[in-house]
């Protein structure tokens, strides 16, 4: 099976030079850096107790690292009809949710994100576990197919989440006595890789920032895509672990720096969105998979443009009530009230809204919730 996709994905890269020596490129790094290794062995120790991931591309064009990934497929059927990921649990959320982390970040006067490097891919899989870590590659057609494996946690796998945040949790927790902001911060502000958290001192700021720094080189963790609304929390960090600007052509648009796609220009402290819409379809050809896609890229954890989100949803809705394929065109009236709707989402572009909600003078904070009685499951009443 996975020799069968390797073979499918090499001819599909034999048509795109480019993307093959991008692939290649990955891979390569991914053994120089010891995160795989060349199994020279013939035959496997117990052929029956092992497993062969197949592997394939994502491209994310505004990454402003890596825009190739190679990822692999834990769902794949062996040739026993089970995957390894049918044989693993995917462990518990060790981390916040995305919403609470992202408030969090509005709290902060001083805003600090950074991202760690390749961050499931330092943690090492015990010597034992790697048979079931094995792909097939080769540069060049002409070559025999060789074997590698896979030497710490991976792409693809429904433990790896949950093996990579709890590395990290370990960590602060193991290391928490000397880098204590740094800790509190893994603990309520990390979103797997992504940090977002923050200071309302400068001096707290800069030290928060250096003892992230020193809690993840304890754990052979790196950062990089460091960024902060204040210069000098950044003064002393190299141009190679900050973020880069996104380079847009629309000056409306330009400095800003996606986190968690959310979009926040730190020059000016505030949200954004960023609309891109991809190529015009004639009325006629749209169909319920491109509408639903570009749907889809509407983020929005905050809730910032709910109305709008709820039009798309109005939409979405009278979809479904049609019970068409897929890929069959949608009726006219459909496909203009789209077009009508995606048009007018370049206005979300104009948008800006302040990353923090609170003021220097700011003693007490009360926050007040509100429900609908008329939602609630159970009324109590005096013999309840």
């Amino acid at each position: 099976m996975a020799e069968k996709r390797f073979l499918a994905l090499e001819r599909r890269l034999e048509r795109a030079p480019a993307l093959k020596e991008q692939y290649m490129a990955f891979l390569r790094e991914y053994e120089l850096l010891g995160h795989m290794e060349l199994n020279e062995k013939e035959v496997d120790d117990d052929s029956q107790s092992v497993y062969y991931l197949p592997h394939h591309y994502v491209l994310k064009p505004s990454s402003t690292t890596t825009r190739l990934r190679v990822v692999f497929d834990g769902s794949a059927e062996s040739s026993t009809g089970v995957s390894i990921n049918h044989t693993q649990m995917i462990g518990p959320t060790v981390q916040n949710d995305l919403v609470s982390i992202v408030s969090n970040f509005r709290t902060y006067k001083y805003g600090i994100t950074a991202d760690i490097p390749k961050m499931y891919r330092q943690v090492e899989v015990h010597a034992d576990d790697r048979r079931y870590q094995k792909i097939v590659n080769r540069t060049c057609c002409d070559q025999p197919l060789q074997t590698y494996d896979l030497r710490t946690v991976t792409y693809g796998l429904s433990s790896s989440p949950f093996l990579a945040t709890m590395a990290l949790r370990q960590l602060a927790i193991d290391e928490g006595k000397q880098f204590p902001l740094a800790a509190h911060a893994v603990e309520k502000s990390f979103y797997i890789d992504d940090a977002l958290t923050g200071a309302n001192t400068l001096e707290e700021a800069l030290e928060l920032k250096n003892q992230i720094i020193g809690l993840l080189q304890r754990g052979c963790f790196s950062v990089h895509k460091m960024c902060s609304n204040s210069e000098a929390v950044l003064q002393d960090v190299p141009e190679d672990m900050r973020e880069s600007v996104m380079n847009i052509e629309d000056p409306t648009i330009n400095a800003v720096i996606k986190t968690l796609g959310v979009a926040w220009r730190p020059q000016e402290d505030c949200f954004t969105f960023v609309v891109t819409i991809d190529d015009p379809v004639e009325p006629n050809r749209l169909t319920k998979r491109i509408i639903l896609s570009q749907i889809a890229k509407i983020f929005d954890p905050l809730g910032f443009v709910g109305p709008v989100v709820t039009a798309a949803k109005l939409i979405m809705r009278e979809l479904w009530s049609l019970n068409q394929d897929w890929d069959q065109p949608v009726p006219i009236e459909i496909a203009n009230l789209w077009i009508d709707f995606r048009n007018q989402l370049y206005w979300l572009n104009e948008l800006k809204i302040p990353r923090w909600i609170l003021e220097d003078d700011v003693r007490i904070v009360e926050l007040h919730g509100f429900a609908d009685a008329l939602h609630m499951g159970h009324v109590c009443t005096p013999d309840s």
